[in-house]
């Protein structure tokens, strides 16, 4: 989970990293101004919706540190990096910009649905972190009750409350997008190293218990809890990592083998229908290559080709609306066109129901590269998460993700 989060290009993983430089802050003590700077990055520089998690931080600040400094490095931090987001908005929009007053515009006080993409329940938080953290989710929410029991118990109660702080943002960020009906996994990366370290702090306390319940060979019991603790992430983690590896990186190996030019003829266009969310990026496509997306059952609005001619950043496609509506001009229009498709076989044919199918003349299309790729409908939840030797093959139901090549 930690490194499929911190490696991703994604809003959630900026305002991540600077949440754990403020919850150094915190854990350090007296760092008011390293934990206000942090979150001011966090929310102005990074994702503004993340301002729920740094409540928390807020409250600390206010009840450990001078307010009137405190108050003038909000000012100072937060101003300087509106003015830079500003300059920079403006300069790549070709307009009077700031992308925190777009977002909060639409999302906040405007018109803004996300349940347009999709929806689940309030379990998926749950569920996606037991994929991503394995047990160290369950580990970090029992976190609090031990906590709440140190303050009240400890004698450091400074050093226990600063450690209450430094965890607290996961719980009330959880809280958070857990009520709102649209869902994704990435929402929940802004927490993972509060996450990680209430769960550390967790398995700290059951090794302090059970060697004070026992009262001998003290060292030995706290020493054979982390190392038990340890010993179950890290194959849990392995497990998964496997999984993703030999379950899921069909889509990856097909675009990396586009990138072969003894395979690949230039210039080409690729082509993707019903697929087009497993698509990577465009670094996946040789510079010579054009990729497009084709028409299938997919109805909403798809990203817009770059193109430097017409401005670049600059430039807003027409067809793109807050209302996530598909558009003619988002699809390519000359079909005929396409050197390489993109899509899933199942049973030998292409996926059922997919509107892919239409492109499949007889005769156009040869297989140029397939590799076996889940089918999650059909297979069991728990081959699907974790990758058990010399099992999951046998439990698990293929469909084949293939490059097909144009004939023609």
């Amino acid at each position: 989970g930690m490194f499929i989060s911190s490696t991703s290009f994604l809003p959630g993983t900026f305002s991540m990293y600077f949440f754990t430089v403020a919850t150094a802050g915190v854990l350090l003590g007296n760092r008011n101004a390293l934990v206000i700077a942090s979150c001011a990055a966090s929310v102005i520089l990074g994702w503004s919706v993340t301002a729920i998690a740094a409540v928390p931080y807020a409250v600390w600040v206010l009840a450990t540190g001078n307010f009137g400094k405190s108050l003038s490095v909000a000012v100072v931090s937060a101003g300087s990096m509106l003015l830079g987001t500003f300059v920079f908005d403006s300069y790549f929009y070709g307009k009077y910009a700031l992308s925190l007053y777009s977002f909060l515009s639409y999302n906040v006080f405007g018109s803004g649905d996300s349940a347009l993409y999709g929806v689940e329940n309030s379990t998926y938080y749950f569920r996606n972190g037991l994929n991503t953290l394995n047990v160290l989710l369950p580990l970090s929410l029992v976190a609090p009750l031990l906590l709440v029991l140190r303050l009240c118990f400890s004698n450091s109660k400074r050093a226990a409350g600063n450690f209450f702080a430094a965890c607290s943002p996961q719980w009330l960020w959880i809280l958070a997008i857990t009520l709102l009906p649209h869902k994704e996994e990435r929402f929940l990366y802004v927490v993972y190293p509060q996450i990680i370290l209430a769960a550390a702090y967790t398995v700290v306390q059951v090794g302090n218990i059970v060697a004070q319940v026992a009262g001998k060979h003290q060292d030995l019991l706290r020493s054979g809890v982390f190392a038990g603790a340890l010993a179950v992430t890290t194959a849990l983690s392995a497990s998964r990592v496997g999984a993703l590896l030999w379950n899921y990186d069909a889509n990856l190996k097909i675009y990396l083998g586009l990138s072969n030019p003894a395979e690949t003829p230039q210039p080409c266009v690729v082509c993707v229908g019903s697929e087009w969310y497993e698509f990577p990026s465009s670094f996946f496509v040789p510079q010579n290559c054009e990729m497009n997306f084709v028409k299938s059952d997919f109805d909403g609005v798809l990203p817009a080709q770059f193109d430097s001619a017409l401005g670049g950043t600059r430039y807003g496609a027409s067809y793109l609306n807050d209302r996530n509506e598909a558009h003619d001009l988002q699809f390519m229009s000359d079909e005929s066109k396409c050197t390489y498709l993109v899509s899933l076989k199942y049973d030998g044919e292409l996926l059922p129901k997919k509107q892919d199918e239409r492109l499949w003349v007889e005769n156009k299309w040869e297989t140029a590269r397939e590799l076996p790729y889940v089918q999650s409908a059909s297979s069991p939840a728990l081959y699907r998460a974790l990758y058990i030797p010399f099992v999951s093959a046998k439990k698990l139901v293929y469909n084949y993700y293939v490059l097909y090549r144009s004939k023609t």
